[in-house]
């Protein structure tokens, strides 16, 4: 019962913070889709890195930690996806 209820607390933590693996893909230019864009703009965010937002084109979400995990997990999944994009486009 612990454990779904910390699963349930966890989802909606870090699906209100902004999926950065959505916000990566939604940029409208093909050509600017990066694999693993989730991921690396959540470890870019958790870096304080300055050129984070110049880099991807997007603001990174508000908690990247609680973010990073379901990114890998997210675009793991869909690196077939994005190289096909990037091929054919």
């Amino acid at each position: 019962m612990l454990k779904n209820k910390l699963l349930i607390i966890f989802l909606l933590t870090s699906t209100s913070a902004g999926c950065a693996t959505y916000k990566s893909l939604e940029v409208s230019d093909p050509y600017s889709l990066k694999v693993y864009g989730g991921t690396r703009l959540d470890l870019c965010a958790l870096n304080e890195s300055k050129s984070c937002s110049s880099r991807f084109e997007i603001q990174p979400p508000t908690y990247p930690l609680l973010d990073l995990l379901p990114s890998a997990i997210i675009d793991t999944a869909l690196v077939p996806a994005v190289l096909c994009m990037r091929a054919f486009y």
